[in-house]
């Protein structure tokens, strides 16, 4: 079993620095939170941000047109599960990726179980991360979403809830 503050299992954002050549209007009316996600991840793949996840044996093979966006749009879930000390989980959908991590309180840790609808195997299977370290990456991660559709120049930036991410 792996144990680290987060030195095992992790994802992030690094920031865009530059905005896209072409500036996407925002959305009429109101789309709902997961089509809000979704079009704001494809605003971000046109610019030099990059998502990357690690842990369980490797790096990960993700995206941020798909997969950044089916991790977004289960983070503020996430967020509450660990805040209340409950378990939580986040799934990875993309082809290729198809993968579930569970969290499961231990005191101040967590217990990371990730399971595989693939032929790939997590190695270990099992990793134990500190709770607050896991709270800080998501909210680093949230944090970068929202400034990087800033830097894009998108619409969605003021949009809620991402404004209140920064």
């Amino acid at each position: 079993m792996a144990q680290s503050g987060l030195r095992g299992f992790a994802f992030s954002l690094r920031p865009a620095t530059r905005a896209p050549g072409r500036v996407a209007p925002a959305p009429d009316g109101d789309p709902g939170f997961d089509a809000l996600v979704i079009e704001a991840c494809q605003v971000l793949a046109a610019t030099d941000c990059a998502f990357t996840v690690r842990g369980f044996g490797g790096s990960w093979p993700v995206d941020v047109a798909y997969d950044l966006s089916t991790l977004v749009e289960q983070l503020p879930r996430l967020l509450r599960d660990l805040r209340a000390r409950r378990d939580g989980q986040i799934g990875f959908y993309g082809q290729g990726i198809e993968r579930t991590v569970h969290f499961s309180p231990c005191g101040e840790r967590l217990r990371l179980t990730c399971t595989s609808r693939t032929s790939w195997t997590p190695d270990p299977a099992v990793e134990i991360a500190g709770a607050a370290s896991l709270e800080e990456m998501i909210l680093r991660l949230m944090s970068a979403f929202c400034s990087s559709l800033e830097t894009a120049r998108s619409p969605l930036a003021d949009a809620s809830p991402f404004s209140s991410w920064r």
